[in-house]
């Protein structure tokens, strides 16, 4: 499942890279970043797409199935 997240980090290098690193720890993706705005105060803001692990949802994959009741292999189909 994909997440838009918007977030004010400090205007230094290697904020992002501690957000990433957080993300990373719980098996989460970063899949863009877009700056928002720049303020004056030393922060940015950013939308962050994030994905919440390297795994499909169910409801995401299983759109519905059959159940066959058989005796072997070659009596389905």
């Amino acid at each position: 499942m994909s997440y838009l997240i918007r977030v004010s980090l400090p205007d230094v290098p290697g904020s992002l890279g501690q957000l990433a690193e957080a993300f990373g720890m719980v098996d989460a993706d970063i899949n863009s970043v877009d700056i928002v705005e720049t303020s004056t105060d030393g922060t940015v803001t950013d939308d962050i797409v994030v994905t919440d692990g390297p795994y499909a949802e169910t409801e995401e994959v299983l759109a519905g199935f059959w159940i066959v009741e058989c005796e072997s292999f070659d009596q389905i189909g």
